[in-house]
């Protein structure tokens, strides 16, 4: 059987233009939908609030509350937020999947 011949659902899935399931496909998915604002913005809004309030605790607990504080707060969260950003955005899909497992498995526990 030559290699045209044999098929799988992930070659037939990418030809119909639909990832694979999964944590791959949904990660595909997600990056073929990035070209619209809209599928980034969630994770852009949490990894820049959470970015922008770990920094803050992080140069505030290191006692650096004085003059300049805004400054260094800013350039650490600027260091940081480029690199949460795209952490987020995809690692949501994966994020997502391992909440609704742990969920359901609380259901089912909690009916027992």
């Amino acid at each position: 059987m030559s290699a045209f011949a044999q098929s799988s659902n992930t070659t037939r899935s990418f030809a119909f233009g639909r990832p694979a399931g999964g944590i791959i496909g949904g990660t595909v998915l997600r990056l073929r939908r990035s070209r619209s604002l809209a599928s980034m913005l969630p994770a852009l809004l949490f990894s820049a609030l959470m970015t922008l309030v770990v920094t803050a605790v992080m140069q505030a607990s290191a006692g650096v509350v004085t003059d300049g504080f805004f400054g260094r707060w800013m350039e650490s969260w600027l260091t940081a937020w480029p690199i949460a950003f795209p952490v987020a955005y995809l690692a949501g899909t994966v994020v997502l999947r391992l909440a609704a497992v742990i969920s359901a498995q609380a259901q089912d526990f909690s009916k027992t």
